[in-house]
């Protein structure tokens, strides 16, 4: 007990210099966090959002013990339908005017871009040629296939589930490679805003398809048998 006693006087000037030190110090910094180009900081219980990029409206700050968290909420993809809604505004040098593409039924629908701030461009008709120019990755993976570009050759190589070959073509250039076999394209393919667009006929044909031109609603129908246009970006509803 005596021991103890002359111990506790010490304990009490430690922990009054311990309160003098966190009042000199003030109110805790407040916590702050990032998510990807999101920083936020936390005033209580309120999200304060320092820097939000734009196209980063479907990530959600809320704070958590004064501590940032984020969420990201799903949100549906924007896009225009090539039917009801305004074209773009910029179009591609040759431009005879734009085209609907019907794959296995459904609209070909061409998305909004947030982050770049641009509508993509959708299919039309080389005013030269008098061909329907559609772009390569939209029909590709409106079935559910991939695109390999290869930027030292200028290449893209489609590749479709099931259809057992690939389709190369260069930019450019109308020789072109359907599985092992050479083909010529009659109108090159060309580059707009970094999308490349080929004859559709030949992207149709080249997997099997038949396409089809309608004169009077100024569309292609491209009907490529045992695929389904499942895409929930490319593959629009039929009105």
């Amino acid at each position: 007990m005596i021991k103890l006693r002359r111990f506790l006087p010490g304990l009490g000037r430690v922990a009054a210099m311990a309160a003098a030190c966190l009042l000199a110090l003030g109110p805790a910094p407040q916590a702050s966090a990032n998510h990807g180009d999101i920083h936020a900081t936390c005033n209580g219980n309120q999200p304060v959002v320092t820097q939000r990029p734009k196209g980063a409206e479907h990530v959600t700050v809320v704070c958590v013990d004064g501590i940032p968290e984020f969420t990201v909420t799903p949100a549906p993809v924007p896009t225009y339908d090539p039917i009801t809604q305004a074209r773009p505004q910029q179009v591609p040098p040759d431009f005879g005017g734009w085209v609907t593409v019907w794959l296995n039924g459904h609209p070909l629908v061409t998305p909004y871009d947030p982050i770049r701030g641009l509508q993509e461009p959708g299919p039309y008709l080389a005013k030269s040629t008098g061909r329907v120019m559609m772009p390569v990755r939209f029909f590709t993976e409106a079935f559910g296939g991939k695109v390999e570009w290869d930027q030292a050759q200028f290449r893209a190589t489609l590749r479709m589930d099931g259809r057992g070959k690939s389709v190369q073509l260069w930019l450019n250039k109308k020789e072109a490679q359907v599985g092992a076999t050479k083909a010529n394209l009659d109108q090159k393919p060309v580059l707009f805003l970094d999308r490349m667009f080929v004859p559709v006929r030949f992207l149709g044909e080249g997997f099997g398809a038949q396409v089809t031109w309608d004169n009077a609603n100024s569309s292609v129908r491209v009907e490529l048998s045992g695929a389904r246009c499942a895409s929930t970006v490319y593959c629009g509803e039929v009105r």
